[in-house]
């Protein structure tokens, strides 16, 4: 099936529990839970007046099962009222609330609490809590019970969606280390970060930056320190963080009524489409990388048999040169040996000897008298490849 509506819609039922999805890639399947069958094949709702037009939400069961009947290839028999995990109607939808305490925190949580013990907070408070298997955190310690709440909360929703939590080393330009969620071959790093806000100037701080330097204090006199040296103070506000994705989206939330309002939800909803998202983008990416190498090998085929074909045709050359030049040696033998009637007995001796020399250089460097000249496509290096 092409697109990716189909895998979006997949995971919109399986984060309400109503189907259950296996496998990746193009093998991924999705299997139909006890409660998504009962949402198709629940029987009709009973009202006092049995021939009424169904209205209301409470028929939506009703209505989608007459509208939508199940195919043959996939029914499923009736579930018994207690096998089911609810309906629709009365089945809330699954949430992922922040958890209470810290019991059967991961042990990178725990590892992440054991090194803040001790920690000493920066100018602006914070603590900066940071390195492979660790939450990446920059918050105070009055807030470090909560950031680690949020940060467990969150790993717990992954593995229970049986996802892997991992430590995560640096990977490029803008990652830190720390820890990630491990969705097959995708990571996704998480931060807490507590927000800050900066303060304004006290006359102590303005008459300390006038006076820094003395050869400066003149022009200084009159001005305002730059606004990158106001401090900063933690204002509570705690902030989850996750990567940006391949076509952006939301990646921070606060911790308050309006963002997460005590849940993790909409964390896990991003997180779901996002993990579809970046399987069609990987799939896309080896695609391009396949094609690449295809017209890779394609490129250095065709230069080196580029290669091959200049090679044999400076052997030809060769050849050919050495034909001509046994051509002009045996004529220019014919021409002397004209010339020996006319010549001194001891002279003709010479010449001859001569011409004996040229014709029989002739002989052995012509190619087309000795074939044994010619390489033709038996060269060695041909099948090397150069």
């Amino acid at each position: 099936m092409q697109g990716s509506t189909h895998r979006i819609s997949a995971a919109a039922l399986r984060s309400r529990g109503f189907v259950r999805i296996s496998g990746r890639g193009r093998t991924w399947r999705a299997t139909i839970t006890p409660a998504g069958r009962a949402i198709l094949g629940s029987p009709p709702c009973q009202h006092s007046a049995p021939e009424a037009a169904p209205t209301g939400p409470a028929e939506l069961p009703t209505t989608r099962a007459a509208n939508h009947p199940p195919q043959p290839s996939h029914a499923q028999p009736p579930v018994e009222a207690d096998e089911t995990e609810g309906t629709l109607a009365d089945a809330p939808a699954r949430t992922d609330p922040i958890a209470a305490d810290l019991r059967g925190a991961h042990r990178l949580i725990r590892a992440t609490r054991e090194a803040a013990r001790g920690r000493r907070p920066g100018p602006d408070g914070r603590l900066a809590i940071n390195g492979s298997g660790l939450v990446r955190m920059f918050v105070t310690r009055d807030r470090l019970q909560r950031a680690l709440l949020l940060a467990h909360s969150l790993t717990a929703g992954a593995v229970r969606r049986g996802w892997n939590v991992q430590p995560y080393t640096k990977e490029g330009h803008g990652s830190h280390p720390g820890i990630a969620i491990v969705v097959g071959e995708h990571r996704y790093p998480i931060e807490v970060h507590e927000e800050t806000e900066t303060l304004p100037f006290t006359q102590q701080e303005i008459d300390a930056w006038r006076n820094e330097y003395t050869w400066d204090r003149e022009r200084r006199a009159h001005e305002m320190p730059p606004v990158q040296h106001k401090r900063k103070k933690a204002t509570g506000r705690l902030r989850l963080v996750l990567p940006t994705g391949y076509g952006g989206g939301r990646a921070m939330w606060t911790d308050s009524p309006r963002s997460l309002n005590d849940a993790l939800d909409q964390i896990f909803q991003v997180l779901e489409q996002r993990v579809i998202a970046d399987d069609l983008a990987a799939e896309h990416a080896r695609r391009q990388r396949e094609e690449w190498e295809r017209q890779e090998r394609i490129r250095v085929e065709r230069a080196r048999m580029a290669r091959i074909e200049e090679a044999r045709l400076a052997r030809a050359t060769a050849e050919i040169a050495a034909w001509r030049q046994s051509q002009e040696l045996v004529k220019y033998a014919a021409a002397l040996r004209r010339r020996i009637p006319d010549l001194e007995s001891a002279e003709r001796t010479r010449i001859e000897a001569w011409c004996d020399w040229l014709e029989d250089r002739a002989l052995r460097s012509d190619p087309t008298q000795q074939t044994s000249l010619v390489v033709g496509l038996q060269d060695e290096r041909d099948g090397r490849g150069w």
